[in-house]
């Protein structure tokens, strides 16, 4: 008997429709991952794949508003924004 494996994720059809958009000027994702990999040292789920994404979450926001469902998650930790330097404070710091 044998067992044929299946892609959990269309991520080939993604590749190909995203290719159609950088014709068009759509540029913006910077990396794929494999299913079930984790991409970045980020965890993906089962049947899941990570995209690294440029420009927040506006692409993505994109998807939502066309009923596609989207799991999010920042890269490694979020900052309560107060806590954050202004570039020339934080250069001076590790100068």
């Amino acid at each position: 008997m044998q067992v044929l494996e299946k892609s959990p994720v269309c991520l080939d059809k993604v590749k190909e429709i995203y290719k159609v958009m950088q014709k068009k000027g759509f540029k913006g994702i910077l990396m794929f991952g494999d299913p079930n990999q984790p991409l970045l040292d980020i965890p993906v789920g089962i049947d899941r794949v990570g995209i690294i994404v440029v420009g927040g979450l506006n692409p993505i926001a994109a998807l939502e508003e066309n009923n596609i469902q989207t799991d999010t998650s920042a890269i490694s930790v979020l900052y309560d924004y107060n806590e954050l330097l202004d570039f020339n404070s934080a250069f001076e710091k590790f100068k």
